[in-house]
């Protein structure tokens, strides 16, 4: 399986794709969401979305990467869009990103 790299106590380690909810970019590294809370990674969103290219990552807002396998429901507040990401969690659907996740979402 293809891993994701994170730091913990000056020390590498690994998330497979699988284990991944979330991808918050935060100016040159991202954080990934585990269910569990958000651990450090040093990869830019760029490099997260091409290295797993193969639909297992959805970018749902410039700063934002949802793993489709963990999402539970789509949700429209006004103008507002959010995914729904299971704990609990509610990642920002952008309005020029909303098409393309509602047709990953089969909604349409």
């Amino acid at each position: 399986p293809q891993l994701l790299p994170y730091e913990v106590n000056h020390t590498t380690r690994f998330l497979t794709a699988a284990e991944v909810r979330i991808v918050r970019a935060d100016g040159h590294y991202t954080w990934l969401n585990n269910g569990e809370g958000e651990v450090f990674c040093p990869w830019p969103i760029s490099k997260v979305t091409s290295t797993f290219e193969n639909g297992t990552f959805l970018q749902t807002h410039r700063s934002y990467l949802v793993n489709l396998t963990h999402v539970r429901g789509y949700e429209r507040e006004g103008d507002k869009a959010y995914c729904l990401v299971e704990p609990g969690e509610r990642v920002p659907v952008s309005r020029s990103r909303s098409r393309a996740v509602r047709e990953a979402l089969s909604l349409g």
